[in-house]
C-alpha cells in the first residue's frame, strides 16, 4: 500500500502461502492500511480467513450480494440456506412445520429420518407454509454427543458414527440418525469409534429456520 489514502482490491492474495507467513502478511497489511487510512477489499472463498481479516463482510451468491454484516453476525445468523452453506460448516436439512405460526417454539418433522425437531423462536415470515419444506440449520460445534442421559428438550436423537475426521485442533464426527446425516465438531474423541451408537443433542435455541 502506498503512503496515501485509497482503495486496494485483493483477490485471494494469500492462496498457497503457509499459515505463519500469511498471518504475518495480514498483520502488515492491516497496519499499513490503518496508517494510510486506506480501504482494503479482500475477496476469497475461505470464510475462516475472511473472518480473521475483515471488519465487514459481503457474501456473494450467484454473483449477487446476499448478505452484508460483521463476520460473527453472518456466521451466527445467515439470512438464507445458501449463505449458511458458504460461511463455514453447517448441518442443513429439510423439514416440514407441524405447529401453527403462533407457537412460541416451532416444531418440525425432518424429511430424512422423520424426527420431531423443536427450533428457536422464528419470525412468521420465515416459517413458510405448513405444507412446504423449509431448511433447518445447526452448526457442527453446537451438536453435542453423549453416551448418557441428556435433557429431552434438547432434541435428543440416536445416531451411529459413520466417520471420524481429524482436523488438528478439532475433529469432525459424521453421524447418521436413521437417515438424517449430521456432523458434530468436537475438541477430542474419547471412547468413540466408527460404527458405534451414541446420543446427540441439538438445543432448540441453536436450530435456525432458514429461507431457501
Amino acid at each position: 500500500i502506498e503512503n496515501r489514502a485509497g482503495l486496494l482490491l485483493l483477490d485471494d492474495p494469500f492462496c498457497g502461502i503457509d499459515a505463519v507467513v500469511r498471518d504475518q502478511l495480514v498483520s502488515e497489511l492491516a497496519e499499513k492500511a490503518k496508517q494510510n487510512a486506506s480501504t482494503v477489499v479482500f475477496a476469497s472463498n475461505d470464510y475462516e480467513q475472511i473472518a480473521s481479516i475483515c471488519h465487514r463482510v459481503a457474501v456473494l451468491v450467484k454473483g449477487e450480494i446476499a448478505q452484508v454484516g460483521f463476520p460473527q453476525e453472518i456466521y451466527e445468523n445467515p439470512a438464507t440456506s445458501a449463505v449458511a452453506a458458504i460461511v463455514g460448516r453447517n448441518n442443513l436439512f429439510a423439514a416440514r412445520r407441524l405447529t401453527s405460526t403462533n407457537a412460541d417454539l416451532p416444531e418440525f418433522k425432518t424429511i430424512d429420518g422423520s424426527h420431531r425437531i423443536v427450533a428457536q423462536p422464528t419470525e412468521k415470515s420465515a416459517l413458510g407454509a405448513i405444507n412446504q419444506n423449509v431448511t433447518l440449520a445447526i452448526r457442527p460445534e453446537q451438536v453435542s454427543i453423549s453416551f448418557g442421559a441428556s435433557f429431552p428438550e434438547d432434541n435428543i436423537l440416536k445416531a451411529v458414527v459413520t466417520a471420524i475426521r481429524f482436523l488438528g485442533p478439532t475433529t469432525i464426527v459424521e453421524l447418521n440418525a436413521e437417515g438424517l446425516r449430521l456432523e458434530s465438531r468436537v475438541f477430542r474423541i474419547v471412547g468413540l469409534r466408527v460404527g458405534e451408537e451414541c446420543m446427540i443433542a441439538m438445543p432448540p435455541h441453536r436450530i435456525q429456520v432458514l429461507k431457501n
